[in-house]
């Protein structure tokens, strides 16, 4: 018979032996947690080296134990696209190590998570978490915290270091949140889709509204796809229409970046992305074949920026596009392998989908 480990058994014995199993979801459950922590503070590079070496340790000793399946297609994909990563960085050396470093661990927690086994157990505890989370930064928002300036106008970044990274964890964590308490209670769901919302939305990451809107319609299908498609397309829309009621309010505020409504793509909705994703297409236009196949070193998106400051009034800076910094550092065959991994975990998804709903699958396809 199954027992839960005790805090004080996990110290003491890492297997558990008598409960393997329980033991290893522990882990990877404060494993997904701390890495949450970790993102917070993102500057603090010791916490995310820290992290890795514990996400390492636990490879390790699950490669160890020999209880790995066979190769699959996405893994063949992951390491033809660290190989690619290695020879890029080996030919392109220019104090880049901390970019590798970062892609490789793409490969690290990939393979964690192949190798290893879920359940529900222990969801609870990230679903809390991330909960608590949510109406942290709500407190924060409301006490007047965590605010910069930011151009003309305030954002809310709750101590994240961007506000970006400030939507893209309100983002992970109502994911969390929603697929674990939306069985328990549906109201309780949608205040904290609202919370969500404000918190993106005073943000200034426009971007990211979109992000959330799509985690939504993703949670409806998986939980609702059996009461039909035009129930769960009215209840899609009536949220989508919230979102868009907070950017009317943003656009009538004076003190947070408004919305244009006229040019969905322009200038002030992208703040300023279209022109670096110009300079870096031109910039991979010049490209000789041999650097339109294999990239131009990890750095090529800030030389691309360097190079057009003064054309496009640019500062320095980085893609802020996955898909243009692999195509612009890693060449045409790093986007192909990025692309394919990205398709073949969805075939994956859409597998599972055809199951029960799980809370880690709906996780799975909203960060996806």
């Amino acid at each position: 018979m199954q027992r839960d480990c005790s805090f004080r058994e996990l110290q003491h014995d890492w297997n558990c032996r008598d409960n393997v199993y329980i033991c290893r979801i522990y882990f990877m459950t404060y494993l997904i947690v701390l890495r949450l922590i970790v993102d917070y503070f993102w500057s603090v590079k010791a916490l995310s080296v820290m992290h890795s070496i514990i996400a390492a340790s636990m490879l390790a000793r699950r490669l160890k134990t020999g209880l790995v399946s066979g190769l699959v297609l996405s893994d063949v994909v992951v390491l033809c696209f660290s190989v690619i990563l290695v020879f890029n960085y080996i030919v392109f050396f220019e104090d880049n190590t901390i970019d590798f470093l970062k892609l490789m661990s793409i490969t690290l927690f990939y393979f964690l998570g192949r190798f290893s086994r879920f359940d529900n157990i222990y969801y609870d505890r990230m679903a809390i978490f991330s909960t608590f989370s949510i109406i942290l930064l709500l407190f924060l928002s409301i006490a007047g915290l965590g605010y910069v300036e930011w151009g003309n106008y305030l954002t809310f970044t709750g101590g994240y270091y961007f506000k970006t990274d400030l939507a893209l964890g309100v983002i992970i964590f109502f994911t969390f949140s929603v697929s674990y308490y939306i069985d328990k209670s549906l109201f309780f769901s949608f205040v904290i889709f609202l919370i969500s919302v404000w918190l993106v939305w005073i943000s200034n990451a426009r971007i990211s509204i979109v992000s959330l809107v799509l985690s939504v319609g993703v949670i409806g299908y998986l939980k609702f796809r059996y009461l039909g498609v035009l129930p769960m397309l009215l209840g899609f829309f009536v949220l989508v229409a919230f979102s868009m009621v907070g950017l009317l309010i943003l656009e009538a505020s004076d003190d947070l970046l408004g919305f244009d409504f006229s040019d969905f793509f322009g200038e002030a909705n992208l703040q300023g992305r279209n022109w670096i994703w110009l300079s870096l297409l031109k910039y991979y236009d010049e490209y000789d074949l041999f650097s339109k196949f294999f990239g131009g070193g990890l750095h090529a998106d800030i030389l691309a920026t360097s190079k057009y400051s003064l054309a496009f009034n640019l500062d320095e800076s980085r893609a802020h596009n996955s898909f243009l910094y692999v195509l612009l550092c890693m060449g045409g065959v790093g986007l192909f392998l990025f692309i394919s991994l990205l398709l073949s975990w969805i075939n994956v998804i859409f597998r599972a989908m055809k199951s029960e709903s799980e809370p880690l699958l709906i996780m799975c396809v909203c960060l996806l």
